[in-house]
């Protein structure tokens, strides 16, 4: 059996975009709501320790002490019927307005943004949807009022097929302008978070670190390399090509016949390769793009880690050339979808002239 280590603000973060897709595909209310309340009383108890309350905390805050208990149950009271048994006869029925569990919602995206200062396209975009029917809640500057009525543009809250689509074109957008403080990286419906960015005097080669739930780079479930090789750093006259002959010239084990592409954002020659790496209990599978940027060159390469014998790991390699379980796309092309901001470049220069 296989354990995954997970920290409350990432079960969360989980609920919420598990109950804000659910929403936007009309799915089912009872769920929906048994899992934004489930998001709020994390949210709830994190904050407090941080002096970050909720809209529900506040409203119990302003009412007399004596009416503070009343209240709270009644604001938690739908969520404690889908959870729990309690005393009632299992005949007992309750109304339910599904209309409750946007506010729900809304308040546990607030709530989430307040404590971790992340921007998530999925929470973002339901802000932006509760704007849209609830304007009423925001107490806006003129210039964050122009900003939200832009996005908005001419949609409205009863279409939230739309919203749902501007979920995918934002992530699709985070994937093609990956820069120096980008803090999350969005892949397969997941999130890798920057943990590291160092810079090896032996190979001369920047590398950034995004991995699976904040794990070590060390030893990974699954992580994003960025490798950087600059100009007359690296060494002079440097391609994309003479990178990825380092990759095939490296004793790799390389899986299938690597195959050159346009890159989707420059339309340069990227050159991929999936190879396998051997560790002592267990293997990594990786997926590595390598494309020129600016007068240098990078490398996204998506690892994952395999364990069992060698046809596991070749099955595993077969499912990510040929499709995603999920999107029938395969992840190499997914991959061919991240491309790096060019500030990338004066960025590190700059780190690298600091830091001597």
């Amino acid at each position: 059996m296989k354990y995954n280590d997970i920290s409350k603000i990432q079960a969360a973060e989980s609920q919420l975009k598990t109950a804000i897709e659910l929403f936007f595909n009309e799915r089912d209310s009872i769920s929906i709501h048994t899992l934004a309340g489930a998001a709020q009383e994390i949210l709830e108890s994190l904050g407090k320790k941080e002096d970050i309350a909720s809209m529900r905390i506040k409203m119990l805050d302003s009412v007399p002490e004596g009416k503070r208990k009343n209240l709270h149950d009644h604001l938690w009271y739908h969520k404690n019927f889908f959870k729990h048994s309690g005393k009632e006869n299992i005949s007992v029925k309750m109304k339910f307005n599904p209309e409750y569990t946007e506010l729900i919602l809304w308040d546990a995206v607030r709530l989430f943004y307040s404590i971790t200062k992340q921007k998530i396209p999925t929470l973002l975009i339901y802000d932006l949807w509760t704007y849209s029917k609830y304007p009423s809640l925001y107490k806006l500057s003129s210039e964050e009022k122009r900003a939200y009525d832009s996005a908005l543009g001419t949609a409205t809250y009863r279409n939230k097929n739309h919203f749902w689509n501007l979920v995918h074109e934002a992530e699709k957008e985070l994937k093609k302008n990956v820069s120096p403080h980008t803090q999350v990286l969005f892949f397969d419906n997941k999130n890798f978070k920057k943990v590291e960015t160092e810079f090896d005097p032996n190979t001369k080669v920047w590398s950034a670190y995004y991995t699976l739930n904040e794990q070590s780079p060390v030893d990974p479930e699954e992580e994003f390399i960025l490798n950087f090789y600059l100009n007359n750093v690296w060494t002079a006259n440097i391609t994309a090509e003479g990178v990825a002959r380092t990759f095939l010239n490296a004793n790799l084990n390389i899986i299938g016949s690597p195959f050159v592409a346009p890159d989707n954002l420059t339309r340069k020659p990227a050159y991929i390769v999936v190879f396998t790496t051997k560790k002592e209990n267990h293997s990594y599978l990786n997926i590595t793009k390598v494309s020129s940027l600016l007068d240098g060159v990078f490398a996204v390469t998506y690892s994952k880690k395999i364990l069992g014998d060698n046809e596991e790991v070749s099955n595993h390699a077969n499912h990510f050339l040929v499709k995603n379980a999920k999107s029938e796309v395969g992840t190499t092309l997914a991959l061919a979808d991240i491309n790096l901001d060019e500030s990338w470049i004066a960025y590190l220069k700059e780190y690298s002239t600091e830091n001597k």
